[in-house]
């Protein structure tokens, strides 16, 4: 499981963060624990929003 969220820091811009959750197993194969990471997705958020513009901007030059 996986979880984006945005947010402000007062001395950087926005920031958005994916919080990926993995379950940590024990020795009898239950889960004992939850690790859970934080990695920083802006520039890649920032990039797929550059290339949804850019697509609709193709898109309607070719249809034009």
């Amino acid at each position: 499981m996986s979880h984006e969220m945005g947010a402000q820091h007062r001395l950087l811009k926005r920031q958005l963060r994916n919080f990926p959750e993995i379950p940590s197993m024990n020795a009898d194969g239950k889960v004992g624990g939850l690790i859970i990471f934080s990695e920083d997705i802006t520039s890649r958020k920032h990039a797929e929003e550059e290339l949804r513009i850019a697509s609709a901007a193709f898109q309607s030059s070719v249809t034009a």
